[in-house]
């Protein structure tokens, strides 16, 4: 993936090297280099962009959104894309998040440019990437300068800078206020950029921002997906440690001292925040599935949220899955295997995610395994779990 602070202004970047104390390592100078050079022009670009299209963007209102929720690899990119698919729904594209200071009137000279660098797939696990495809906005957020987990990606070694973004904890109303106002000023261009249709949001990230996002956009609707925790926990770290590698200012990212033990923390803060603010979503905004049901019948998971918030007809939306799914084609998954004590934490410290989103069926099997149970006592237990999928469309 091309690296990805490229599209900081000069003063955010700036921001970024100094919360990492410039710790940086020399083979990542040339990167480090290349942002510091491009940074002043991208300045440029936004000042420009804004003098063209600032009065009328921060007098548009925003479409009450499409939020997709739920804790990293577990389907969120998968229900993104399918959820874009509507006819009658936009989402903010690679392009606008990878330049999210000056997209709306660079989109077309820059586009070019970028896609001479661009892979075909996350190389993480062979999803489609492309610029007008639908992308992530907290990679937009944290180029923003205003606050995103994604920040400890540039320094890895210094642990979990930017985590206090997540769900705004120990923050101040000020540093509140200015994060909203960022996600307001973001949110604004992209509804610009595609006038008239709702947005279809997704950061897992905002799982921990209920409260506020509900604040902002009165009128969103939410998808929360959940997933078999096993499958979450390893993937999870593969994508961070991938992260930190390819977009790490310190390389080695040496980031195993921390990185596991906050994977089994980040999940329970994630959902500790969730289950207080998810009361406040009035009735019909709200539907909650999972992987392993959108994996089993997409069509038919789709048309159920679709019907549960009240987003009008389904069946232009089914069309267009159709297509999209002959196109997406069969996908073998290879989990990194878990060892015995990374099982045990598992389920010692997400048991409420299991019982919650139901795989209780799973943690008691997998608590009879670890206990030393004989084989055929652990297959019984499993039968009729829903997260044993081996190959699937995604």
């Amino acid at each position: 993936m091309p690296f990805i602070w490229y599209g900081m202004r000069f003063g955010h970047w700036m921001k970024l090297l100094r919360a990492g104390r410039f710790r940086i390592t020399l083979n990542r100078l040339p990167n480090i280099i290349g942002v510091t050079l491009l940074s002043p022009i991208t300045s440029l670009f936004y000042r420009i962009s804004e003098a063209v299209h600032g009065r009328r963007a921060d007098a548009t209102e925003v479409i009450p959104p499409i939020f997709v929720l739920g804790h990293w690899r577990s389907g969120t990119t998968h229900l993104h894309n399918l959820l874009s698919q509507d006819p009658a729904a936009a989402f903010p594209n690679t392009f606008e998040c990878t330049f999210p200071n000056a997209f709306l009137l660079f989109q077309r000279p820059l586009a070019l440019i970028v896609s001479l660098f661009l892979p075909s797939k996350r190389p993480v696990d062979d999803v489609p990437v492309g610029l007008d495809l639908p992308f992530e906005e907290e990679f937009a957020l944290a180029k923003l300068g205003i606050g995103s987990p994604y920040q400890s990606y540039a320094f890895p070694r210094e642990g979990t800078l930017g985590w206090e973004y997540l769900d705004f904890a120990g923050l101040s109303s000020e540093q509140r206020g200015t994060w909203e106002r960022g996600l307001m000023w973001l949110m604004r261009r992209f509804q610009v950029a595609h006038p008239g249709k709702r947005l279809v949001i997704k950061s897992p990230a905002h799982t921990a921002r209920v409260a506020t996002l509900i604040k902002l956009f009165p009128g969103a609707r939410f998808i929360h997906i959940a997933r078999n925790p096993f499958e979450i926990y390893p993937s999870f770290l593969l994508q961070w440690k991938a992260g930190d590698t390819r977009f790490g200012l310190q390389n080695p990212p040496n980031d195993d001292r921390w990185l596991p033990e906050h994977t089994l923390a980040t999940l329970p803060r994630m959902y500790a925040a969730y289950e207080r603010d998810r009361r406040l979503i009035p009735p019909g905004h709200l539907c909650e599935i999972t992987y392993e049901d959108l994996i089993a019948d997409p069509k038919a998971t789709l048309a159920r949220a679709y019907k549960e918030l009240n987003l009008g007809d389904f069946a232009p939306v089914k069309r267009a899955l159709d297509a999209y799914l002959d196109r997406l084609g069969v996908y073998q998954r290879s989990p990194r295997p878990i060892s015995v004590g990374e099982r045990r934490a598992i389920l010692d410290r997400w048991s409420f995610y299991f019982d919650r989103f139901g795989y209780s069926r799973l943690r008691r099997a997998e608590s009879v395994k670890l206990a030393g149970a004989p084989v055929d006592e652990i297959r019984s237990a499993r039968t009729d779990t829903r997260e044993h999928v081996t190959i699937a469309r995604i």
